[in-house]
């Protein structure tokens, strides 16, 4: 819902966040897997964690290059209680054991989830996947326009509504890496 949509900057930190659409063509998973909010936190330069649903990932970006980055991803799942539940009636869990799966991410703690939950894990993973393939495809067609003539003659400008936080990395990234020629 774009009219929910809302951005709160605080020196390196951005907050964003936004209500899920009620779109009934989306499917069902769709909304299992989204929840009904987005939270998304983007610490400069280079980290954030989006939450959504049962759902949070962790990004880390990593520049390659002048044209080329890299970003890592951290996935983690909140347990449904039925999964919770059979896995504290099972009594095997420690508190040495509940500390380390903690530090240890998602994966090592499927054997704790039911076979829904691990399903709903793997279709996740697909679904995001598939969203930073889209995103690829739009960085690239972008990269492409501010190649252009036409950008160079007609210099874009930011969606005031929608892209303070990109505007704020901009304005960061510009102090520091020219602020010493100033």
């Amino acid at each position: 819902n774009p009219d929910s949509y809302r951005t709160d900057i605080d020196g390196l930190v951005s907050f964003q966040s936004v209500q899920a659409a009620k779109d009934s063509t989306a499917g069902l998973d769709f909304s299992e897997r989204i929840g009904d909010r987005a939270l998304y936190t983007y610490i400069y330069p280079n980290f954030m964690i989006n939450r959504y649903g049962r759902w949070m990932d962790v990004n880390y970006v990593y520049p390659k290059s002048l044209t080329e980055c890299v970003v890592h991803f951290d996935y983690f799942v909140e347990a449904t209680d039925e999964a919770l539940e059979a896995h504290k009636a099972d009594g095997t869990e420690s508190e040495s054991e509940s500390e380390s799966d903690l530090m240890e991410g998602v994966f090592y703690n499927l054997h704790r989830f039911t076979a829904d939950d691990v399903a709903f894990v793997k279709d996740s993973i697909t679904a995001s996947h598939q969203v930073q393939m889209e995103d690829v495809l739009i960085c690239e067609a972008v990269s492409r326009g501010l190649s252009s003539s036409a950008y160079r003659l007609h210099a874009g400008r930011y969606a005031p509504k929608l892209e303070t936080a990109l505007y704020q990395f901009h304005e960061l990234y510009q102090h520091d890496m020219f602020s010493v020629l100033y």
